[in-house]
């Protein structure tokens, strides 16, 4: 009697063994607020692998959300509330087991709201840091052939080439030396010894976006950022298989004959 009790509760062990998962979650949290910070209550927030929704949650009273998934790849969110514009996260990529911080700042409508990090030196919206910042995106410059070009409609600034293209450019901001510029390619500094950096040897189809910061800002990027500083960042891909980008550029010569 025994023999057979036991070998059944064995039976039975070895059968919920096979109906057993794995009970691995990824988890994202973080919080939702509005361009100044302002936490936002009952917000609506959804994880998305490219259209499709993988999970729900909405923010409390202290504006904080978390999602679970059992699902590993790359995601982004996506967050809505009254009075505001929905707002996608970047991308990001987590896998099971893994918990990871995501915050939204909610954008109002109709109005583009920018992360600047030439002013505080981290990610900050635009509307929170309250100086002289202008963001350019590729749209602002995708038929410009160099850098400087598009630099010459930001506020402030004054563009000066010598010669014909491909010649010594110069950056004036504010009326500064055009060596009192702090030059930034993707957070490093890439000035020559002296302060001088040369624009017009830069292709705009080489960069995703242009931040110019119009103001001194030694304190943070040291005495070569007198005048202001320039943040230049090259493209990134975001896609899980490989792409390709081109630009093709045409036109003729004329001629004068006697």
């Amino acid at each position: 009697m025994k023999n057979h009790l036991a070998r059944h509760r064995l039976f039975l062990l070895c059968v919920l063994s096979l109906f057993a998962v794995p009970s691995y979650a990824a988890t994202i949290r973080g919080t939702v607020t509005d361009p100044l910070g302002a936490i936002i209550t009952n917000a609506k927030v959804q994880l998305l692998s490219g259209n499709q929704v993988i999970a729900s949650a909405v923010t409390g009273s202290d504006g904080k959300y978390q999602l679970e998934t059992s699902q590993s790849g790359r995601f982004h969110l996506r967050a809505a509330a009254p009075s505001f514009a929905p707002t996608d996260s970047d991308p990001f990529y987590i896998t099971s087991k893994e918990t990871t911080t995501q915050d939204v700042s909610l954008r109002v409508p109709n109005v583009s709201q920018e992360v600047v990090v030439t002013a505080t030196g981290v990610p900050t919206s635009e509307a929170q840091v309250g100086t002289s910042v202008t963001v350019l995106a590729p749209q602002d410059y995708q038929n410009k052939l160099d850098v400087f070009e598009p630099l010459r409609s930001v506020p402030g600034l004054q563009v000066t080439q010598t010669g014909q293209h491909g010649g010594t450019t110069a950056l004036f901001i504010r009326g500064g030396n055009s060596n009192a510029n702090k030059a930034l390619i993707d957070g490093v500094p890439a000035n020559d010894i002296g302060g001088d950096f040369e624009f017009g040897n830069l292709s705009a189809t080489s960069f995703d976006r242009i931040e110019v910061f119009r103001g001194p800002d030694s304190i943070l990027y040291g005495s070569d950022a007198l005048a202001g500083v320039v943040n230049l960042t090259t493209r990134r891909g975001m896609t899980p298989l490989p792409e390709l980008t081109y630009s093709v550029d045409g036109g003729r010569a004329l001629t004068c004959a006697r």
